[in-house]
Parts: structure tokens; sequence; C-alpha cells
């Protein structure tokens, strides 16, 4: 699935109205979704996308990270990633869905384009803590996997004021050091684009982000 991030934060941009792509027909129009959201029904779900609740038997969706709450998701061990392998939403009970979703892919596309990438290794986690270095794969940046300076490395960033960081170093704004950030209002670096705005390093490696070498 791809979404529009643009103006967003670390949990509202996975919605029905910020979906531009995905493999299902019937999603993106759709007028009988509930919910369409990062945390689930109860709490108990994550990332779920649901077109009707039937008393488990007959509830019907597109995508979801199973809790504990109805036979067909306990079936799988607890979370497992569930979605229909049809082009349109599926009763879950009919075991019409696929179980996967090892793998999370942070994408950033410029003008269509991919642009920056990274994986992370998923199983296991909730919607939050997937996000850090353990369980990085893949990145641009050679420097990063191995990095013994990390201030932070999570979804929720400096003092809630930033998303998705990755901080190498806090040096009173001016001479901080990092790879990745959804940037807030604290530092003048990432106030200078409107916030919040997606910054990255464009180098091999981390960089100082006063000094305009991230986007």
């Amino acid at each position: 699935m791809k979404f529009n991030a643009r103006g967003t934060t670390n949990v509202d941009w996975f919605t029905q109205n910020n979906l531009l792509q995905s493999p299902w027909t019937d999603l993106k129009d759709a007028a009988d979704i509930y919910p369409f959201h990062i945390n689930g029904h109860s709490g108990a779900r994550n990332f779920e996308i649901t077109a009707k609740y039937g008393g488990c038997q007959k509830d019907v969706g597109w995508f979801i990270i199973g809790g504990t709450g109805c036979d067909w998701e306990r079936f799988y061990p607890v979370p497992a990633i569930l979605y229909s392998k049809k082009t349109y939403k599926i009763t879950w009970n009919n075991a019409q869905a696929e179980v996967g979703g090892a793998e999370v892919r942070v994408v950033l596309y410029t003008n269509g384009a991919e642009v920056m990438s990274m994986k992370f290794n998923a199983r296991d986690t909730t919607n939050v803590d997937w996000f850090t270095q353990n369980n990085l794969l893949q990145s641009p940046w050679t420097d990063l996997k191995h990095a013994t300076t990390l201030k932070p490395f999570r979804i929720n960033g400096h003092y809630r004021k930033r998303n998705f960081e990755i901080t190498a170093k806090y040096a009173r704004c001016p001479n901080d050091v990092g790879w990745f950030i959804i940037g807030g209002p604290y530092c003048d670096w990432e106030k200078f684009y409107p916030v919040p705005a997606i910054l990255y390093s464009k180098k091999t490696h981390k960089i100082t982000w006063n000094n305009a070498q991230g986007r």
C-alpha cells in the first residue's frame, strides 16, 4: 500500500483519504469502512482496515495485524499480519487470508520515483516498536546499522515533537547529527521547512542537519 504522508503525524497517515495505492479495487472508494486506523478494535489490533464487524464469524476486511479477539485471528501466532489475497475485501473466517508481513518498508517518493527506502524485520513487533536499529535490515546509510551513538531511533522522537527520528547526537540544534526525521517546531533547521517535514541524509552516512544536506 502507498499513502500520502504530507501534513500527517506518525499515526494519522494510515487512513482511507491518504491511500494512494493498494491491491484491492474496492478499498479506496468504500463507504463502509470501520475502522481504517493504526490503532484498531479496542486497541487489541493494529493497522486495521475493516469493512464491518459481524460477531467474529462474519467479520469482513482487507488488512489487519490481528489480536486475540476472534478465533480467525487466534488461529495464527499473535500478532499475525493478515491480508486479503483477492482483489477485494474478504470474510476473515473463510480462510481466504494470507499470513505474512515479516518485513516493513519505509519508502519515500518524489514525483512518483522512489528516492529513499529502509527495510525492517517486523516479526513479533507492534505498530510502534518495529522501528528500531535492531530490526533494521536495509538502509541507504552505511554507518547506521552498527552505530553506537543513537539518540534516539524510534517512532516517537524528541519530546514527542518529532516522529520516525533517527538521530546520532543532540548538540543544541546547530550541530545536531542524524539520518532521518519527521521534523517538529524545535530547531531552526527543521522549522525552515513546513512542519512536519520529512528530512533525510542524501549522503551514505549521517549528516549535520544544519548544513542543509538533508531534504
